[in-house]
């Protein structure tokens, strides 16, 4: 029993010796972040420089570290013939919209366009998109759902779109606000949004399915209490 004692007393030692002089290399996050109109990627403590048009903002990287999408300016806001801000007519009429959004996949590191703005000449606010605002991943990294004016100044829609831009769709009024995260709730990959009232404000929050439907509605205080006490109950 002592002779035991003793050796496990010295492969402790042995384990601490160890761990006091080994270096352990743990998994760094990847982050990316927009400065002076450019996107970058910290990747293992290293800044990579991703586009250099001097235009682009709102990056996000999906789940999976494959792909980031943001915002790029491609028309001087100066350039619409209906003045600023954003008016009805000047979306819906000129079907002018400054953004698009564009994406990189970081195996190619080449930017390209994945959505375009389009209005047509008869508004349709369902079909209508432009004047891009924010953008989120499903948490599978699959898809991608992003927010703007649909024809009318006063009006946002989400929209809903493959990762490659494919089978892009309206899906709800509103604005974005975030995506639940957490595997074991409930509400995973349910959109949490800034819903659109019949009277045109934006009053009342509401968690939507992917699909869009309603599944719960809470107000919007200044205080903040009910979005406080809805994160405490779905952990982001």
């Amino acid at each position: 029993m002592k002779s035991f004692v003793k050796i496990t007393k010295k492969w402790i030692v042995i384990f601490i010796f160890i761990l006091l002089n080994t270096s352990f290399v743990f998994a760094k996050s990847t982050k990316v972040f927009v400065k002076n109109g450019n996107i970058y990627l910290i990747k293992d403590e290293e800044t990579i420089q991703i586009t250099k048009s001097g235009k682009d903002s709102a990056p996000i990287l999906s789940p999976d570290e494959k792909q980031i999408v943001f915002i790029r300016q491609v028309k001087p806001l100066e350039d619409n013939p209906y003045g600023l801000p954003p008016t009805d007519a000047g979306i819906t009429m000129g079907n002018w919209s400054p953004y698009e959004i564009w994406t990189v996949y970081l195996d190619e590191m080449v930017p390209r366009v994945l959505i375009k703005s389009h209005y047509h000449d008869i508004k349709n606010i369902k079909q209508d998109i432009g004047f891009f605002m924010d953008i989120i991943f499903s948490p599978d990294s699959k898809k991608i759902y992003f927010d703007g004016l649909p024809g009318t100044a006063t009006t946002y829609t989400i929209h809903c779109a493959n990762r490659d831009g494919t089978e892009e769709r309206w899906i709800y009024y509103g604005k974005l606000v975030d995506i639940i995260k957490n595997k074991d709730d409930p509400y995973y990959g349910y959109l949490l949004i800034q819903k659109r009232s019949p009277h045109g404000a934006y009053d009342e929050f509401a968690v939507i399915t992917p699909e869009g439907k309603v599944v719960e509605t809470f107000p919007i205080d200044d205080e903040g209490e009910y979005i406080k006490e809805f994160w405490r109950k779905h952990r982001k």
